[in-house]
């Protein structure tokens, strides 16, 4: 998802951006597949980010 830069590998994810090159899709699913994971969720990944942006409009409007 290159919406989200932290998923990539360059930044501590496990996705790497392959464009339209097969033999790199190949290199890369080969690679990633025989990796040990440890998949480790970013800080404030939690599912309560709208709660938290609410919260702090709503501190904004008083």
């Amino acid at each position: 998802n290159t919406e989200r830069p932290v998923t990539l590998r360059e930044h501590g994810g496990a996705s790497v951006l392959v464009g339209n090159n097969i033999e790199r899709l190949r290199k890369e699913y080969n690679y990633t597949k025989h990796l040990d994971r440890n998949p480790v969720r970013p800080e404030l990944w939690d599912g309560y980010t709208a709660d938290r942006i609410v919260e702090e409009l709503v501190k904004f409007g008083k």
